[in-house]
């Protein structure tokens, strides 16, 4: 049961952290000179899978929290989130990535599975 909510949570962060890239993406160059234009200039494409992205990753939380403690999923999720939110970085947005934020995503991944212990 508990690889379950661990690959659910691996999903809803894939989804969530993928349509905020998709987001930050399709916003970029954004000159919001007016109000309309900036409207407008919202529903892009990029922007549009984002939310839905967002939205089911949101259906995936109500999935995990109908079954789970919340002192359970609140730290195995935010610590599953900053994994995926680098490598999303990396590889999507291409950003860099330290050593140290290595290190800590090795710390986060041990935390993870004593977490994932602790039932």
């Amino acid at each position: 049961m508990q690889y379950k909510i661990i690959l659910f949570c691996f999903i809803q962060a894939i989804l969530n952290i993928v349509g905020i890239a998709m987001i930050r993406n399709g916003i970029q160059g954004f000159k919001y000179s007016t109000i309309k234009l900036s409207i407008i200039e919202l529903f892009n494409f990029k922007i549009i899978i984002g939310i839905i992205l967002i939205g089911i990753g949101f259906i995936f939380t109500l999935l995990i929290l109908s079954t789970q403690k919340l002192s359970y999923y609140q730290p195995l999720s935010s610590g599953i989130t900053f994994i995926v939110t680098l490598v999303v970085s990396f590889f999507f947005l291409k950003e860099s990535i330290s050593f140290i934020s290595l290190f800590g995503i090795f710390i986060i991944m041990l935390g993870c599975m004593i977490l994932s212990f602790q039932k």
